[in-house]
C-alpha cells in the first residue's frame, strides 16, 4: 500500500487551536482530497486516552464538516484518531481509497480547565414494598412519598401518615417529587399538588391542578415549552440536560437546538451545584439504569466526574435533593424499592 503523508507541520494560524478547531481544518482539508463522486465512511478512533467526550467531539464535529457522501460507487474510508507524540496532542485523518492511504495531521491543546475529580457515595434511607415516588431527611426521620400517602418514618418504622386523595385513577407509572423547606413541605403524586407541615404534626392539604410540575396529566414525562418531552431533565451551564422520552438524552439549548447527544446516558438525570469545583454538577443513570455516574457538562459537552456507581438496583427515580441526590431503586431479588441519599465527595 502506498501512503502519502501530508500537513506534518501545522499552519501558523492553528498553533494552540482546541480539538473542535484541529478536527474542523483537518475535515476541511479532507473534503479537499476528496473526489466529487467519492462514497466515504467515517470511523473515529481514541488511542491517546484522551476523555471519551473528546472523541464524541471529535466525531461530532467531523461529520458536520465533512461534504455529504456523494451517490457513486467508489468508496473511501476515513479514519480519524485521537494521537499524540512526545511534543504535541494529534488528530489524524487517513484517508484509504483502494491501495493508497493519504494521512493528514493537526495538532491541538487539551482544555485546560480544572474539572475536579468527584465520587460518589449512597446510604438507605428507607425501603418498602410500594412503589417510592420520593424521599427526603428531615431532623427526625425521613419523609416518604409514594402512591397513596406522605408518611413519616423514623427507627425503622412509620410514625405518621396521611392519605392523598388521587384526583382521578393514578397512572400505570405514576411520578412524583416531594421538597422540604424547615417545617414546612410541598409534595407533587401525578396531578395532585399537596402542602402541609412534618412537624410538630405531620398535616397536609392536597387538591389537584399541578401547575408547578410540568408533568403531563396521566402521562409519566414531562414537557417545557421548546422542548421534547422528557422522563427527566436539570439545567447547567446554560444548557438543558434531558433524557428525552424518545430514549435519547441530549444536551440543548432554552430554545430547543440540540448542542449534542449522550450516548449511553439513561432515563435519569439531575443537576445541583458543585461544592468541589464551579458550575454544575449532573448526576445521571447509563443506559441499564443501574449505575449513577457524576459528569461536568460546561463547554457544550459532558465530561465524567466520578467512576460509575452501582445504584443497587434499577433507579426508578433520581432527585436533586437538599445536601445531595435521592435516588429510588426497586430490587428485584427483593421485590421491594428503596430510597437512597446520593453525596457527592470532592476528590476521587
Amino acid at each position: 500500500m502506498r501512503v502519502w503523508v501530508a500537513a506534518l507541520l501545522i499552519s501558523a494560524g492553528l498553533q494552540g487551536a482546541t480539538l473542535e478547531e484541529a478536527v474542523r481544518d483537518l475535515a476541511r482539508r479532507v473534503n479537499d482530497a476528496l473526489a466529487p463522486k467519492d462514497v466515504y465512511s467515517l470511523q473515529v478512533r481514541n488511542l491517546s486516552q484522551a476523555p471519551p467526550a473528546d472523541a464524541a467531539l471529535a466525531h461530532r464535529t467531523a461529520a458536520r464538516t465533512l461534504r455529504v457522501s456523494a451517490a457513486g460507487a467508489r468508496t473511501v474510508e476515513i479514519a480519524l484518531s485521537l494521537s499524540r507524540n512526545p511534543g504535541a496532542r494529534l488528530v489524524v485523518a487517513e484517508i484509504r481509497r483502494g491501495g493508497e492511504s493519504t494521512v493528514l495531521l493537526a495538532a491541538y491543546e487539551a482544555d485546560a480547565k480544572p474539572v475536579a475529580a468527584l465520587s460518589l457515595e449512597r446510604s438507605p434511607l428507607w425501603e418498602q414494598t410500594a412503589r417510592i415516588l420520593d424521599a427526603e431527611p428531615v431532623d427526625t426521620g425521613v419523609l416518604i412519598l409514594d402512591a397513596g400517602r406522605i408518611a413519616l418514618a423514623a427507627s425503622g418504622e412509620i410514625r405518621q401518615q396521611t392519605a392523598i386523595p388521587p384526583g382521578k385513577p393514578w397512572p400505570r407509572d405514576l411520578r412524583g417529587r416531594l421538597r422540604v423547606n424547615g417545617d414546612r413541605f410541598t409534595a407533587f403524586a401525578g396531578d395532585m399538588h399537596c402542602a402541609g407541615t412534618w412537624r410538630p404534626e405531620l398535616r397536609a392539604v392536597c387538591e389537584p391542578g399541578a401547575a408547578e410540575w410540568a408533568l403531563v396529566p396521566g402521562r409519566n414525562h414531562f414537557q417545557l415549552p421548546r422542548l421534547p418531552p422528557a422522563f427527566s431533565l436539570t439545567r447547567a451551564d446554560k444548557f438543558v440536560v434531558l433524557a428525552g422520552a424518545d430514549g435519547k438524552a441530549r444536551l440543548m439549548t432554552e430554545s430547543g437546538a440540540s448542542v449534542a447527544e449522550l450516548p449511553r446516558w439513561g432515563s435519569a438525570v439531575a443537576g445541583r451545584p458543585n461544592g468541589c469545583a464551579e458550575g454544575t454538577v449532573v448526576v445521571a443513570t447509563d443506559s441499564s439504569e443501574r449505575t449513577l455516574q457524576a459528569f461536568d457538562v460546561s463547554g457544550g459537552e459532558a465530561r465524567p466526574l466520578s467512576e460509575p456507581m452501582d445504584s443497587g438496583g434499577v433507579v426508578t427515580e433520581l432527585q436533586e435533593a437538599s445536601g445531595g441526590f435521592t435516588a429510588v431503586v426497586y430490587q428485584a431479588g427483593t421485590r421491594k424499592h428503596a430510597a437512597y441519599r446520593v453525596t457527592v465527595h470532592c476528590g476521587g
